[in-house]
């Protein structure tokens, strides 16, 4: 019989092995999307789309929490000048950037279901960090944008 036990959005961490420091804490993230690219077969009058020879994964997009002492934002944005430094120009040789993400989607009983590894990881991006006086009780968060060589995915 099928399983209908539906997953949740909430059902899910994210370990990112950027710091050795601390731990990031992930409010909202998923996994992203790719497409197959095609090449065009021509026949008489027209073009049949056959499915080509390259992949091209989506970034991963995360929204992290911020906490009171920064460390989060600090240490993404010490990562992105430590690869590209704007006073000296000098620039990070790539795998030494690159590191290695987990996705774990859990059932909803905790336990683990699926495994989403992602290989060669760097962050491309960080978003603003917003401060209001008009919402004191929500957290403040900022978003992330990391790309990857590939990811697989493992059902547990």
């Amino acid at each position: 019989m099928a399983n209908f036990d539906w997953i949740k959005s909430s059902n899910f961490t994210f370990d990112f092995a950027v710091s050795k420091k601390f731990t990031f804490f992930v409010q909202e993230g998923g996994i992203p999307g790719f497409s197959l690219s095609q090449i065009d077969i021509p026949h008489v009058s027209q073009r049949f789309p056959r499915p080509g020879d390259a992949i091209t994964f989506n970034p991963l997009s995360l929204t992290l929490l911020v906490d009171e002492d920064l460390k989060t934002y600090i240490e993404l944005y010490n990562e992105l000048i430590e690869m590209k430094n704007p006073e000296t120009g000098e620039i990070k040789e790539w795998k030494d950037s690159t590191f290695t993400g987990i996705l774990a989607i859990t059932t909803n009983k905790n336990n683990y279901n699926f495994i989403i590894s992602f290989y060669d990881c760097w962050v491309s991006s960080i978003t603003d960090l917003i401060f209001s006086t008009t919402s004191e009780d929500q957290p403040i968060t900022f978003n992330i944008e990391i790309y990857y060589s590939y990811f697989k995915l493992k059902k547990i």
